[in-house]
């Protein structure tokens, strides 16, 4: 853009910026016509806050239009240009980096930071409009040998919950000699998630020291940063379990008389409790004794592998007075954010029962087996949706439903008589949760 004056008043047009260093009507510059006092002109500058950099060292490039064509300062005078596009570069390439490499000026002037790379002369350029200027900064030092490989090693891959782990990185060149002074990051990912970095030292090695609190395996990555160099190692944590509680009513016990020995669990099952479990279910339903009568809360109570008997005198004689423990509700307390405990939407009406009362459907198979094998008295209602869930007991995965007294597990083609559903091992859990006794 130029000016065309056609007024016989003179214009003052000094310390205008035309789009080039050597002012109005020169090749790439503005032009001007008619009567204009255009001298003098803004020009465009470049400069270094220091003329030496060792390698890795920064400068600030500073490009400016806030001097003139007579060398005069004309940044307090409100004439410089503003937000007008300045572009970086670097000659050589690999000398080093230019951040940003294209930018606006602000009260007239932009800038940019240069980092040494590579040793040597580093011509500095940078344009704006139809102009370039250059500074040129010297870089000294040895250039850091190109880093080739890195190696991740672990103290001790399987330790002890409690015990620090060192994990040491070597990093070498392609020569396989080490390289010092490179960062490295490390990353842990599994049942820990902590991180940090360090820097190599003359053996080209670093380290990096966490100490574990799970039992479970982490995966441990170190990384040279600013590359996609990397190496990781497993480690597997253990947690040494304390000696079993020696909890008396679960002891082995002789047998007595007038009731049923279990040799299989070397327990007792008499009274009320053997008339009930003979009655209600057998060791289909609530599985082996695993303690033998005693007194909890002011209860007395049983133990079994699916179910926690209590006795509740007078509360119902039909039943030998004998209530079932909420083990179910005991088991999940906790889990209800995850979204098979939350309430559900009624299901098909042919295939499940809704019950508003927990607001979870009863379906199919499992449907089934609650129907035909003791219903809410003895396994009171749905608290979850079915969903697949891992056996605490064996490591596989069952589609399972929970249930205010027990946990439905469908095992296909185990038990087909009783809709291929057995029930989890809740009371063992209950036991070992409460008094340490040994599980699974």
């Amino acid at each position: 853009m130029g000016i065309n004056n056609q007024s016989t008043t003179v214009l003052d047009a000094t310390n205008n910026w035309w789009g080039c260093n050597e002012g109005p009507d020169d090749d790439g510059c503005d032009t001007v016509a008619g009567s204009v006092n255009l001298d003098p002109w803004l020009t465009f500058t470049v400069t270094s806050d220091t003329a030496e950099l060792d390698i890795g060292e920064e400068a600030t490039i500073t490009a400016s239009l806030t001097t003139n064509s007579d060398g005069g300062d004309t940044s307090g005078d409100g004439t410089v240009p503003n937000g007008i596009t300045v572009g970086f570069d670097v000659d050589p390439a690999g000398a080093g980096t230019l951040d940003p490499t294209s930018t606006s000026t602000a009260a007239g002037a932009a800038t940019a930071t240069f980092t040494a790379a590579a040793a040597g002369e580093a011509t500095i350029s940078a344009t704006v409009d139809n102009a370039t200027a250059s500074t040129t900064v010297t870089v000294t030092g040895e250039e850091p040998p190109a880093v080739e490989k890195i190696e991740l090693v672990a103290s001790n891959t399987s330790p002890t919950a409690g015990e620090e782990v060192t994990l040491t990185a070597t990093v070498t060149e392609s020569a396989g000699d080490p390289v010092a002074d490179v960062t490295v990051e490390f990353a842990v990912d599994g049942v820990h998630d902590t991180s940090g970095e360090g820097t190599t030292n003359e053996d080209g090695e670093a380290t990096f020291s966490y100490t574990g609190s799970f039992a479970g395996t982490d995966t441990v990555t170190a990384t040279v940063a600013g590359t996609d160099l990397s190496d990781s190692v497993e480690i597997t944590w253990t947690v040494v379990s304390p000696p079993p509680v020696q909890f008396p009513p679960s002891q082995a016990s002789e047998p007595k008389a007038g009731c049923i020995f279990f040799t299989q669990t070397q327990h007792n099952l008499c009274a009320g409790f053997r008339s009930y479990w003979e009655h209600f279910g057998g060791l289909a339903t609530f599985g082996y004794p695993v303690t033998e009568e005693f007194v909890e809360n002011g209860l007395t109570v049983q133990y079994f592998e699916r179910a926690r008997f209590e006795w509740h005198p007078g509360a119902w004689p039909e039943r030998y007075d004998v209530l079932l423990g909420l083990l179910g509700r005991d088991m999940t307390a906790g889990r209800d954010e995850e979204p098979p405990f939350q309430r559900a939407n009624p299901g098909a009406a042919d295939h499940c029962t809704y019950f508003e009362a927990t607001g979870h459907n009863l379906c199919f198979g499992f449907r089934s087996y609650w129907e035909a094998f003791g219903g809410l008295a003895i396994y009171g209602y749905p608290i979850s949706e079915e969903f697949v869930e891992q056996n605490p007991d064996t490591g596989e995965l069952y589609t399972v439903q929970y249930f205010e007294r027990a946990r439905f597990e469908w095992h296909p083609g185990e038990f087909p008589p009783r809709f291929d559903v057995l029930l989890g091992r809740i009371g063992a859990w209950a036991l070992h949760q409460r008094y340490g006794t040994p599980y699974p």
